[in-house]
């Protein structure tokens, strides 16, 4: 019986030796770890100057392909949270911005931003765009280079709207979607939007409260 006893004890014994093994080995290679993340990958803040806008934020845009006909549309940010993320089993912590805008005008087609998703990523990286459950995000990567499948970027270093003359704005567009297309700028985000049948909307007034 004792033998048996020192057997088993022995069995233990390694099981608890190779499951610390397992655990203590480069982070960089373990997905098993649950002793917190490698690193946290912060949003660039230049990549954020082009998104970021808080609660009670808001630009009114114009519909400036009508005649005779003046129509608006007011996107208001609704709500705001900016947290610090790490799932269980992953390499590193990540920062996250959640944005959920409203639109005034309910046929406007730029409300496919409602739920806008801002988060940090690898080597100084950054991942914007609109987050549908159940669907993914739509993705607009930064730095702006047109490097990828999916998405083109064009950029002005003046750029003018009814609102002022912009400087640094984007442009960005999907290859496998060329029915809309937005600009951005890194002064006051949200500055016009296109689409294939020809509507377009730019803006004419704003206010970005920005206190982080």
């Amino acid at each position: 019986m004792k033998k048996i006893i020192t057997f088993l004890s022995s069995i233990l014994l390694l099981i608890v030796v190779f499951s610390n093994k397992s655990c203590t080995k480069d982070k960089n290679d373990c997905f098993d770890c649950t002793d917190g993340p490698r690193d946290t990958l912060y949003i660039e803040k230049d990549f954020l100057d082009y998104w970021y806008a808080e609660t009670g934020s808001w630009w009114i845009f114009k519909r400036t392909d009508t005649v005779g006909v003046d129509i608006y549309d007011t996107m208001t940010v609704k709500s705001h949270r900016r947290e610090i993320d790490f799932m269980p089993g992953g390499l590193n912590a990540f920062e996250y911005i959640k944005m959920i805008c409203l639109h005034s005008y309910p046929r406007f087609k730029g409300a496919m931003f409602n739920d806008i998703l801002i988060q940090g990523r690898e080597e100084g990286a950054a991942i914007a765009g609109n987050y549908i459950p159940l669907q993914g995000i739509l993705a607009f990567k930064y730095p702006f280079k047109n490097d990828n499948e999916s998405t083109t970027y064009e950029l002005f270093t003046s750029f003018k709207t009814p609102f002022s003359i912009l400087e640094n704005v984007v442009k960005i567009s999907h290859k496998y979607d060329s029915t809309f297309s937005c600009y951005l700028s890194n002064e006051v985000g949200f500055c016009k939007f296109e689409h294939s049948d020809s509507s377009v909307w730019e803006l004419v007034d704003c206010n970005i409260i920005r206190t982080q």
